[in-house]
């Protein structure tokens, strides 16, 4: 359990964090998660969730014009954001800009939240294609 950039972390509180594409979750994992692509595992797997059209439709969605410049850097104000969105428990998703992509969003599942809204579709082994690729970027100078 540890914060995240758009919750503080309790032991009642589970977030899931997830991206609208897998090239997005996969950025963001190695460079939120591990700080480097070069210590990221080889064993990583995909998980695809089902969302009904229910939760997309009651989704929170913050937009990065409402929030600050500074916002990627600003930690404290989106985990204020996060954390009001969590209180308040209304919505089981919260859409939110993504800090490493101007194109990209994230979408965070409060799991307390989520009922039958979201199921886990399917699962899918990354290790064929991503083994060469980081085997390659761990290479890499720096």
């Amino acid at each position: 359990m540890a914060n995240g950039r758009w919750h503080t972390a309790h032991a009642d509180v589970r977030v899931l964090y997830a991206s609208t594409h897998p090239s997005t979750a996969l950025l963001e994992m190695m460079v939120q998660v591990y700080g480097d692509p070069r210590r990221a595992p080889y064993d990583l797997v995909l998980l695809e969730l089902g969302v009904t059209v229910a939760a997309r439709r009651g989704a929170r969605h913050i937009a990065e014009t409402e929030l600050s410049s500074a916002w990627t850097e600003d930690i404290a104000s989106t985990r204020q954001l996060g954390d009001a969105w969590l209180a308040d428990a209304q919505a089981p998703l919260l859409v939110v800009p993504c800090a490493l992509s101007p194109v990209a969003e994230n979408v965070l599942v409060n799991v307390a939240a989520i009922g039958d809204d979201v199921a886990l579709e399917q699962v899918i082994d990354l290790r064929p294609k991503l083994s060469r690729v980081l085997a390659a970027i761990r290479r890499a100078p720096v």
